[in-house]
Parts: structure tokens; C-alpha cells; sequence
């Protein structure tokens, strides 16, 4: 991830360059820096820079807010903001229509050669986009303002599912954005639009911890389908484990596998990975009911303190841990954070017990769905089963990556390779 920005900042004389150290050491990279207005004590510049961590950024702001006698922020400006005034994605017609006499022709020529061809064909749907519609769902619960920015982000995120869709597998996405009360309805409104799409990615859902909605789907639809948190989270993981696996050369039955923060996904990982022959595989939240439910899918629900004093790997899936929850930290323990604050990961850097520490970021969705669609939609599956994720976690565990990645770009062959796994019958 790379963000754009110009800042604006008011530096009083001879603090330039600690200006530049502090957004030099965030990992901002400076592309031009030129001097606006001057006065009396200080002097009005704007910095033009590209960021990848978010967080390190927003300390180095922080920083100069801090020392208001030193330094003021005039304004931070997102080249991007502008661009997307309107949303991420654009949809245009296949043919051209710039002319009257292309409208003639591509709209109403077309339209009467359809007209006539559907009224004689065993299949009508052929003509249209059907076959190559896959819609991008926001499953949002609630009314209040919190439910509708909510809804906005995971929104912003069918809308990129859709044209990386469009990019790396052929498809036509568009992004959906579901309100339901109760996961019946979020069921019975997926059945009710089917018919208008070949598949659908399902990009969020709100309680994402309920597994049964996700296992409930497949009884339900009759299209293929891949969810994000329930089948996409569970073959990162899953590649994450075998890694490191391979990396720190482990044993899979001789590992213990912690989870700390529990969602559909950490759920269902604790049945494969015991399908796999980890030892134990360990888990804690705040819910006591995703508890008792990571516990009927065979893991064992136990305290922060236990997971990090008994695992070899250990999943950050949430935040519900503390730094006294370290104190009994097994030395030599792996950690890997799937939540997207590097934060997070720093009371463990500090501890310097660890033998590797994966930050949050690393997982990007967009190296999966385009190839898993493709893949479900040819082969005839409805979703991917547990054998599927695993042979996917495998396949990136596997993959050739850059150095110092997790995981292949997705610029390269992955979503071919991605798609002939998931065409495999097992």
C-alpha cells in the first residue's frame, strides 16, 4: 500500500531538517519539498511525499501537534480524495455509443436483434450479462450513523473487489450493499438476486463470528460463492502457519496453533488445522459465545496468558489481550497479526523473545477471489471445502514471493494457478 499526500506545514527557523528526520523515519519518502511564504520566526512549506504505514505516519503528525511552538499543520491533502469523489468504480458499455449513429446501431440495433433471437433460443439468459455478473455483497446490520460509515467502508471495498474483478479474472462486478435484521433476511435476499449474477464474493457481513450464516449459505444459494472472512482469512492463515512451517522448519504435528480474537474464520481453522495433526489448537475471546463455538469445532477455548505461554504459532485476529497477558510469553514464540495496526504488534517487539513477528497488512484479498471465482464458477463447486483452502494455503505456502513477503503480487501467474487448484475435484 502507497498513499500520496502534500502537506502544508508552518516550521519555525533552523527546524527543518528534524521535520524531514521524523517523516524520513515514518518510511515517508520525500519527492519534493518547496518553500511557499516567509515571516519573521518561520516558514511556510509544502512536502510532497509517498507513505505505506499508516500508523507510523499518523505519530509523525502527531509529533509536530505536539510542539505547536515548533511546528503547524496547514492542511494534509490526499491527491487521491479528489479522484474519488463519487466512488472507486466507473461502468461502461461494451459497445460504443459516442453518435447518434452509434446509438442507432449499438443500443437500438442491438436491442432488436436480442428481441429476436431470445424468443427462439432454448437459453435467453446467453444474451445477456448474466454469465459473467458476479456481485460483490456488504452484509450491514443497524440504522444508526456508526452502521452507515460502516457500511460506506466495506462498500468502498465491493466497489475495488469489482474492478479487480474486472482486472485479474474477466468479470463484471457490482458491489451490493445488503440491510438485514436477522441472518435470515441477509439469506433470503442473497436467494432473491441470484438469478441476475454467476457468482457472488461476499466481502463482509456484520457478526462475522457466526460461522452458521456462512455454512447456511450453501444450502441456500445455488450460484457459487467466496467469502472473505469465512474462506479467503482462512487460506491466509492457513499459508501463514505453513510458512512458517517451512521457514523455521517446525513440524506441523508437533505445533500448537493460537488464536487470539475468534471470527469465522478462526473457527473453522481450528477444525482444519487438527484435520492437519496440530497438537492443540488453542483459543480466546471476548464473546463468550464464540467461545463455547470454537470449542464444538474441537479447539480449546482458554486465556490470552495460556495461548502465548503454550503455542508455537500465534494469530493476532483481535485486540483482546493486554501487556500483562506477556509475562508468561513462550520464548521462541511466532506471531503473526492479521489485524491491519502495526501497533499492535509493538508490546511483542519489545518483549524480544519472539523468533519472528508477521505486522498486520500482509494479507491482500485481491490475490485470491479473481482466481477462486474463476476456478468455482468452471468447475461446477458451489464454495470452496476444507480440502480446497488447504490445498490454496499450500499453493501460497509454496509460491515464490519477493523478499521479505508473505505472499507472491499480485501482478504474476497466481490467479491462474489459484484457478487450476480450485478446479481440482477431491
Amino acid at each position: 500500500m502507497k498513499i500520496s499526500l502534500e502537506l502544508t506545514l508552518d516550521i519555525r527557523d533552523n527546524y527543518l531538517a528534524e521535520a524531514v528526520a521524523r517523516l524520513s523515519g515514518a518510511g515517508c519518502d520525500i519527492s519534493h519539498i518547496s518553500v511557499i511564504s516567509r515571516d519573521l520566526n518561520q516558514t511556510r512549506y509544502r512536502i510532497d511525499f509517498v507513505y505505506g504505514d499508516p500508523s507510523a505516519f499518523k505519530r509523525s503528525i502527531a509529533s509536530f501537534e505536539e510542539e505547536p511552538g515548533k511546528y503547524t499543520i496547514v492542511l494534509i491533502k490526499n491527491y487521491l480524495e479528489d479522484l474519488l469523489e463519487g466512488g472507486f468504480l466507473e461502468v461502461k458499455g461494451a459497445m460504443r455509443v459516442d453518435t447518434p449513429e452509434d446509438y442507432e446501431m449499438n443500443v437500438l440495433g442491438v436491442r432488436q436483434i436480442t428481441n429476436e433471437r431470445i424468443g427462439d433460443h432454448d437459453n435467453p439468459l446467453s444474451f445477456t450479462g448474466i454469465r459473467r455478473n458476479v456481485g460483490c455483497i456488504t452484509g450491514i446490520k443497524g440504522k444508526n450513523e456508526r452502521a452507515k460509515h460502516l457500511g460506506a467502508l466495506h462498500y468502498i471495498d465491493s466497489e475495488i473487489a469489482a474492478v479487480m474483478l474486472s482486472k485479474f479474472a474477466g468479470y463484471n462486478g457490482f458491489p451490493l450493499l445488503v440491510k438485514f435484521d436477522q441472518p435470515e433476511d441477509f439469506l433470503r435476499n442473497m436467494s432473491s438476486v441470484e438469478s441476475g449474477f454467476s457468482a457472488f464474493r461476499i466481502n463482509h457481513i456484520d457478526d462475522d463470528d457466526n460461522t452458521e450464516v456462512y455454512e447456511q449459505l450453501h444450502d441456500t444459494l445455488s450460484i457459487p460463492y467466496v467469502s472473505h472472512t469465512y474462506d479467503e482469512m482462512t487460506v491466509f492463515a492457513l499459508a501463514g502457519i505453513l510458512r512458517m512451517v517451512k521457514t523455521h522448519r517446525y513440524k506441523v504435528r508437533e505445533s500448537n496453533i493460537g488464536f487470539i480474537g475468534l471470527n469465522a474464520a478462526s473457527i473453522r481453522l481450528a477444525r482444519i488445522c487438527l484435520k492437519l495433526g496440530c497438537m492443540r489448537v488453542l483459543g480466546f475471546d471476548n464473546n463468550e459465545k464464540n467461545m463455547l463455538t470454537f470449542e464444538r469445532n474441537k479447539g480449546l477455548a482458554t486465556t490470552p496468558e495460556n495461548i502465548l505461554g503454550n503455542s508455537d504459532i500465534v494469530f493476532l485476529v483481535r485486540n483482546h489481550f493486554s501487556g500483562a497477558d506477556l509475562t508468561k510469553m513462550r520464548p521462541g514464540i511466532i506471531v503473526i497479526s492479521l489485524i491491519d495496526d502495526t501497533d499492535v504488534t509493538k508490546i511483542f517487539e519489545e518483549k524480544r523473545s519472539y523468533r519472528e513477528i508477521i505486522t498486520g497488512g500482509w494479507t491482500d484479498p485481491a490475490l485470491l477471489y479473481p482466481g477462486i471465482i474463476r476456478g468455482l464458477i468452471a468447475s461446477g463447486k458451489k464454495s470452496l471445502s476444507d480440502d480446497d483452502a488447504v490445498a490454496l494455503g499450500e499453493l501460497l505456502a509454496s509460491s515464490e514471493v519477493p523478499q521479505g513477503k508473505m505472499l507472491p503480487g499480485v501482478f504474476s501467474d497466481i490467479h491462474e494457478k489459484i484457478e487450476e487448484s480450485v478446479r481440482v475435484k477431491r
